[in-house]
């Protein structure tokens, strides 16, 4: 087979020796080869058969194992026991050749990448490009990733495209393409080719087209955006992206742009973790309608813009940025906004028409953090007629709700915003932001407040904005906002994220929702009245203390069993046996079978196979304090590289140490605290009789063991271990008595959501030295 470039080469060079040798006259021919000239042009044609065999055989040949009508996939391997098969250089070379094999026969539609079990990932340095009807698949760990050193041959080059060019375009289209089961990987940190200013300029997948499937997908880093599709005027794009994990971009997440919708073929955007929102934004929506934007998660690591950014552009493609749904997303810790309506007109009109019906309801976003003066929970400008509606938005810099001119102020006024429902509370003082609600283009808009509890805000609750006859301005009361979990406290009833559990008091933002709000979601006793903020009317809203006796759904406590040691007490403390030896902190539990430990399980309405169960068990000698974790948890998650980046949030585990056994209702300076999650990143504090030392630094050591892949939501986990060795030298010193103050509690996040569990059934603050159970030194 040889190469278009290699054939035409060929061609072209034995057309101009024919010719040259046939047009001439007998006398001429002679003279020309008296000359050498003729040897010239038989040396051109020895060079043209001889590139175009070097071109025959870099080219993959046609399969001879494939039969068309024998199956529907097509196998690439990179240790050669695929139909077409890799050898790390260059691998778009093949992976091309099967995708078009499979594009050339009706009764083939996928193409499957296999991963060997080792290190070999399938490396590339040109575009792969999907055609129509076409899936590229393959087993979990197949990486393709960018070669290092990369250097790119234009300035609109992709990773992964289509295959029908497009005029004036470097991406191409293709329809009907799903891409799934894959990770993608730029490598970014190793591409010094790449000028700093362009680092951010080539996306992983940029294509144009309609019933376009992205989903379990893992993109490691990226030099551009991760997903980029380009739909000018598209109306029915049935773009579906889900359950894929988003690292450190060099651009957006997923941008799509001038695309609009008719129903079920929306853009869907929903259950994905964006885990490290960098440069510009987690979604990024520019000049489109109609999409829905769920149940997805988002943090950063102090970088990046805002988490969802959508921009009105008054574009000719006249899709408009109307009737898009925000909802049920987790944002936290991300710089900037958590949410963004823009409008991009630079002193031009905006057509009010094209911007109505966008909703914005039952997010959580949480510390957001202030960047080039702007930050806060939610911002709006340029859109007419928008709910926000059922959030819960707290404790980050700049306003809860706000107007803010992004891109330039607009001659279109006359917007109206409708607040109902919220709690906004905690906001934080931040180049002059920091109020509850700040209508700051009052003059072209307006911003209507009701229903909302709007507490405790650096600057206050309002400006240039009338407080609703319905709102309120009270302690919420969440469960432990520390660690994130804002649902409400019931004496009926709050869930924690694994189960039901009856606080002392009740929040005042129960039941005092909008009245003629739906509320039929909520769980009895309801109240007959939604609750305000983000759980409300949902199946983890807080319960309505309805006079009688609460019961608790959920049971945490000590298990007996093989290993582990009954439930002991002494008064309202638990007991675990601390016995003399020494661990070699390895990752691997042959040290500790002759130990008997405790257990932590959870029964509760999580589906079984995302329940944790976690046994632990404790050893000493004179140097260190060991514990040995082993959990069985079925989606292995973590995020957090750093002390501050949220390790309570990943799948991590908890301990706390009192060495003195001398309890009391805050952490002492004897006191210690320590959570290590799956990338081994720790958090080590001690206590200050008001609060926690979090300059304070150990020496501890600990190896983590996974039983499963990190950060892939798709696969079926084990669980991990986890040893930690303490110095004693760390903690004041090894304990003068035979017992000890201890804690444990196991941290669990799955698909972005986040559940806490502890040793027995500890409510409200761990921090409470009175609370803890006790580990008994034995000789």
């Amino acid at each position: 087979m040889l190469y278009p470039s290699a054939q035409a080469l060929l061609f072209v060079l034995l057309i101009s020796a024919i010719v040259t040798y046939m047009i001439f006259p007998a006398p001429v021919r002679k003279k020309v080869s008296s000359m050498g000239l003729m040897q010239i042009l038989l040396v051109l044609i020895v060079v043209a058969v001889g590139v175009s065999a070097v071109h025959f055989m870099d080219a993959p040949s046609i399969p001879t194992n494939i039969t068309p009508g024998g199956g529907s996939i097509v196998y690439v391997s990179a240790d050669g026991n695929g139909d077409y098969n890799c050898d790390g250089a260059k691998d778009e070379v093949e992976i091309n050749a099967a995708l078009q094999y499979v594009g050339e026969h009706a009764d083939l539609n996928t193409v499957y990448l296999r991963d060997d079990g080792g290190d070999n990932d399938f490396i590339i340095q040109g575009t792969i490009e999907i055609p129509d009807d076409t899936t590229l698949t393959g087993d979990m760990g197949a990486t393709v990733k960018l070669v290092a050193r990369f250097n790119p041959p234009r300035d609109d080059w992709q990773m992964v495209s289509g295959v029908t060019p497009l005029s004036g375009r470097g991406y191409k289209q293709s329809n009907n393409v799903t891409v799934t089961n894959l990770t993608f990987d730029a490598d970014r940190w190793n591409q010094p080719r790449i000028p700093s200013d362009e680092v951010d300029h080539y996306p992983t997948i940029e294509i144009r087209g309609k019933d376009l499937t992205f989903h379990n997908l893992s993109f490691t880093t990226g030099i551009g955006d991760f997903i980029k599709v380009i739909n000018s005027g598209e109306k029915l794009p049935n773009l579906n992206i889900y359950n894929n994990y988003f690292g450190r971009s060099g651009h957006v997440g997923v941008y799509v742009l001038y695309t609009g919708s008719t129903a079920d073929n929306r853009i869907w955007i929903h259950d994905n973790v964006f885990g490290h929102v960098a440069a510009n934004t987690g979604v990024r929506l520019d000049e489109c309608s109609g999409a829905l934007v769920e149940r997805n998660t988002f943090t950063s690591f102090n970088s990046g813009d805002s988490a969802i950014y959508l921009i009105y552009k008054n574009d000719k493609s006249n899709t408009g940025s109307s009737n898009n749904e925000i909802a049920y997303n987790t944002i936290y810790n991300v710089r900037e906004y958590g949410i963004v309506l823009a409008a991009e007109v630079a002193g031009g009109r905006v057509d009010k028409s094209e911007t109505t019906g966008n909703y914005i309801h039952h997010n959580l976003i949480y510390g957001t953090i202030g960047d080039d003066g702007r930050s806060g929970g939610i911002s709006v400008y340029g859109h007419d007629d928008v709910t926000i509606e059922s959030n819960t938005i707290a404790n980050g810099e700049g306003d809860g709700i706000s107007t803010h001119e992004y891109h330039g102020s607009t001659s279109t006024s006359g917007f109206t915003i409708t607040a109902t429902n919220n709690i906004i509370t905690g906001m934080k003082s931040y180049d002059g932001r920091g109020y509850g609600i700040n209508n700051i283009e009052y003059e072209s808009h307006t911003i209507i407040s009701d229903n909302n509890n709007i507490y405790n805000n650096a600057l206050g609750d309002y400006n240039h904005v009338g407080e609703g006859p319905n709102d309120i301005h009270f302690d919420p009361m969440y469960y432990d906002e520390a660690r994130g979990n804002y649902h409400l406290s019931s004496t009926a009833g709050t869930w924690t994220g694994t189960g039901w559990e009856i606080m002392k008091a009740n929040s005042p933002c129960i039941d005092a929702g909008k009245i003629s709000s739906s509320y039929f979601n909520e769980p009895d006793p309801n109240g007959n009245r939604i609750n305000i903020g983000r759980y409300g009317n949902t199946a983890e809203a807080s319960k309505s203390y309805s006079g009688k006796p609460a019961i608790s759904t959920i049971i945490k406590n000590v298990f007996s069993g093989d290993g582990v040691q009954d439930a002991q007490s002494d008064g309202d403390r638990e007991n675990l046996n601390v016995v003399r030896g020494t661990a070699t902190v390895d990752g691997d539990l042959n040290d500790w079978k002759d130990v008997v430990g405790i257990a932590i399980d959870v029964a509760s309405d999580k589906e079984r196979e995302k329940d944790n169960t976690a046994s632990i068990k404790a050893m000493y000698d004179d140097s260190y304090l060991y514990f040995a974790f082993d959990v069985d948890d079925s989606d292995l998650q973590a995020d957090g590289l750093t002390e501050t980046s949220g390790l309570h949030l990943d799948d991590s585990i908890e301990i706390y140490l009192d060495t003195l056994y001398d309890g009391g209702d805050a952490m002492q300076s004897d006191d210690y605290h320590f959570i290590i999650n799956l990338n081994g990143a720790i958090v080590d504090d001690v206590g200050t009789g008001s609060g926690k030392d979090y300059d304070y630094s150990s020496n501890i050591v600990k190896k983590v063991t996974l039983q499963g892949s990190k950060s892939y939501a798709s696969d079926l986990d084990a669980g991990y271990i986890m040893e930690v060795a303490i110095p004693w030298s760390d903690v004041g010193g090894q304990s003068p008595g035979d017992v000890i103050g201890v804690f444990f509690a196991i941290n669990d996040q799955d698909a972005g959501d986040v559940s806490f569990f502890n040793w027995y059934d500890l409510t409200g603050s761990y921090a409470v030295p009175d609370h803890w159970g006790d580990g008994i030194l034995q000789e």
